[in-house]
């Protein structure tokens, strides 16, 4: 079985509250060291086996998770800020990082109107930007992001993305709307909504999403209501197959589907972290 490790980011140079979980038995602390500070609003996305971080102090950080060692590359930086609002998901080989929000949308009353407008660096709620790793060239390693030119027909901040069936989706967020990317532009799919504030996982099921204790199957562009959880939850993570439900400074719930229900257990309790990754993204000795 692959392992959980818990990651505490901070600014500092070393990580102390690092830890393990190996059938539901919490190893002894390890440490990662971070060759730069400014940690605490990165975001993640795992592609092509490897684990990247995005956001930071600027919102525009990109790094890689090495071994042990967290680094950030300074030759290369996003288009627009990764925020908390953003949704970040890997389909294709390529990371999508869409829906951000400006300073403005506040300031000129929170209308839909104004979560459409561009200003500086942040990306509208209606954008994604793509990242496809990294490309060796000799010695230098080079980051490409570019702006996918099509928009959402919605905005989708505070929303969640996943796959299904080979369509990459929006769902919800501020708008309530679902849409699907079909490579020349984003379609709506008609007759369903989806409110703001969900955790997703994307399975070959299809996609899971919680409403406060509640998980639903998004699969063939319909929702099924799968059944509840023990406690509310921040993060999906898959394991072997295994799902499990995260909630720092909580417990680890392993969930079992049967059909169209699930039951939640009580797994361990995980300490309080930014995020959670399968321990084979970091390979410590």
């Amino acid at each position: 079985m692959d392992h959980i490790q818990s990651e505490s980011f901070t600014k500092k140079k070393r990580l102390d509250n690092s830890y393990i979980f190996q059938d539901g038995v919490r190893e002894p602390e390890k440490s990662i060291r971070v060759t730069t500070g400014g940690l605490d609003q990165i975001r993640t996305a795992i592609l092509k086996d490897q684990l990247y971080y995005f956001g930071g102090e600027t919102g525009k950080n990109i790094g890689m998770l090495e071994g042990c060692n967290v680094h950030e590359h300074t030759t290369a930086v996003l288009l627009f800020r990764v925020i908390p609002q953003s949704t970040i998901y890997t389909f294709n080989d390529e990371v999508y990082l869409c829906f951000g929000l400006t300073p403005d949308y506040v300031r000129y009353g929170g209308t839909h109107q104004y979560a459409k407008l561009r200003k500086d660096d942040f990306q509208a709620g209606d954008e994604c930007q793509i990242f496809d790793g990294n490309t060796d060239h000799g010695i230098d390693i080079i980051f490409i992001i570019t702006e996918l030119q099509k928009k959402t027909k919605h905005v989708h901040y505070n929303g969640v993305m996943g796959e299904n069936r080979g369509k990459l989706y929006a769902i919800g967020g501020s708008g309530s709307y679902v849409e699907f990317y079909n490579i020349t532009r984003w379609s709506e799919v008609e007759g369903i909504t989806w409110s703001t504030g969900s955790v997703s996982i994307s399975t070959p099921n299809g996609i899971y999403l919680t409403r406060s204790k509640t998980i639903y199957r998004f699969d063939n562009d319909e929702f099924v209501d799968m059944g509840h959880l023990l406690h509310v939850i921040k993060q999906f993570i898959m394991l072997d197959n295994d799902m499990y439900a995260i909630y720092p400074g909580s417990y680890l719930q392993r969930i079992f589907i049967d059909g169209d229900k699930l039951k939640a257990f009580e797994y361990d309790v995980i300490p309080d972290h930014k995020i959670a990754v399968p321990a084979k993204y970091v390979n410590c000795q």
